[in-house]
């Protein structure tokens, strides 16, 4: 059923923006970007969290969604894959990383992980930083917040967002990614600022 309310939903003239996500905590944050969204009236953003979460499967999981739904990111589709750096690049991620490049996905990632990107919206980071590290850190500035879960992130990091974009510069990565991101990494800041335009009815 809700394969069948998706595809009416795709049925629609706005483009879609179809992002996968590695975990809850990345799609729980994202979903506060796709609410706010929602009276733009040429796009339509979708969330999926599938079961598989490294980066491998998640880059062939967007593959098979976008076959399925029939997604065209030469007609204004756009389809995102958000997870944290692999530990290493393997045949099957760099087979799946050319042929994301022929398909139009857009690889988000951060090295260690997706708080990296949250921390940033408090300070800046310029030192390698582990995945302990940086949660641990985060939870200096919310102490409440806990990995894994559908903590509203959003909310909380939304007043600091440009606090983050000024301080992701010495960190960023830019372009299309192809090899290992050093740490501290991340061009979470693309799909950001993409989705504050869609907020803010600028595309």
């Amino acid at each position: 059923m809700a394969r069948k309310s998706l595809r009416k939903k795709l049925k629609k003239p706005k483009n879609v923006i179809l992002i996968i996500t590695e975990g809850e905590t990345e799609e729980a944050y994202l979903e506060g970007f796709r609410q706010d969204s929602r009276s733009n009236g040429k796009f339509t953003i979708q969330l999926k969290n599938p079961p598989d979460s490294d980066c491998g499967s998640l880059l062939d999981y967007c593959f098979r969604t976008m076959d399925f739904y029939k997604l065209d990111v030469l007609h204004g589709d756009r389809v995102f894959c958000v997870c944290d750096s692999p530990d290493k690049f393997t045949d099957e991620i760099r087979k799946n990383l050319q042929k994301a490049q022929e398909k139009g996905v857009e690889l988000i990632l951060t090295n260690p992980c997706i708080e990296l990107w949250f921390l940033l919206h408090y300070k800046k980071i310029s030192n390698s930083i582990s995945s302990n590290n940086a949660i641990n850190g985060l939870t200096k500035y919310i102490p409440d917040y806990l990995k894994g879960s559908r903590y509203d992130t959003y909310s909380k990091l939304k007043p600091k967002t440009e606090d983050a974009l000024k301080n992701v510069k010495t960190v960023e990565i830019k372009g299309q990614i192809t090899q290992m991101i050093p740490n501290p990494g991340t061009n979470m800041n693309k799909l950001v600022i993409l989705l504050r335009e869609l907020i803010n009815n600028k595309r």
